[in-house]
């Protein structure tokens, strides 16, 4: 299996997708970290009108507005990449979860069959329990975590911070990490339960 020269952290959304990116400095003359938030605003995106005649999203709208966000999002990821993305939220409920679904397999397909990227799901206990040692943590706890552990990158908010945890999981498992200190041990079971995590260790071991 090959070594991983970039890893990405993708915390999905339809409004506002936070994605850090980072390169093993062993394997490249340059350190590279990228932290960026993919922005869309559903105003944007409404070219028809509803019963009452106010604006309202098309069906069409909807699909573009998924394609330009997937877009967006894969022109941040380099190629060959080790990906990890926030998992399908099953439990989820309301008109939005239909295109939040679409959203996750477009951006899905976009990486792993256009940019041949190993993209692997994680939920969000294993998020939580990742960056707080605990998986029931809520997004402020998340964010101040972050916040503390990772004092020289410029966390802008709770998706950007999602992200950047997504980002160190991958880069873990990579076999190298983007911490200064090592996580507590607790934190570090987060990586045991990812899909395909045997088979990703071992190429390192």
């Amino acid at each position: 299996m090959r070594r991983f020269e970039y890893v990405a952290g993708i915390d999905l959304s339809m409004t506002s997708t936070g994605v850090a990116v980072f390169a093993n400095s062993e394997l490249r003359t340059n350190w590279l970290r990228k932290l960026s938030r993919v922005q869309s605003k559903a105003a944007d995106w409404q070219s028809g009108r509803d019963a009452k005649g106010k604006p309202a999203a098309t069906w069409k709208d909807r699909y573009v507005r998924m394609e330009n966000i997937t877009d967006r999002v894969a022109m941040l990821v380099p190629p060959r990449a080790l990906v990890f993305m926030e998992g399908p939220s099953y439990g989820s409920k309301g008109a939005g979860t239909w295109d939040r679904a679409g959203l996750w397999w477009q951006v899905y397909e976009a990486l792993h069959v256009a940019q041949q990227c190993t993209v692997v799901p994680v939920s969000p206990s294993q998020r939580m329990l990742y960056a707080t040692g605990n998986g029931r943590a809520d997004k402020d706890a998340v964010l101040a975590a972050v916040v503390k552990r990772y004092p020289d990158l410029d966390i802008t908010g709770n998706d950007v911070a999602d992200a950047v945890v997504f980002a160190a999981m991958a880069a873990r498992v990579a076999g190298w990490a983007i911490e200064r200190t090592e996580p507590p041990a607790k934190a570090l079971t987060a990586l045991d339960k990812l899909e395909g995590i045997a088979d990703l260790r071992g190429a390192y071991a």
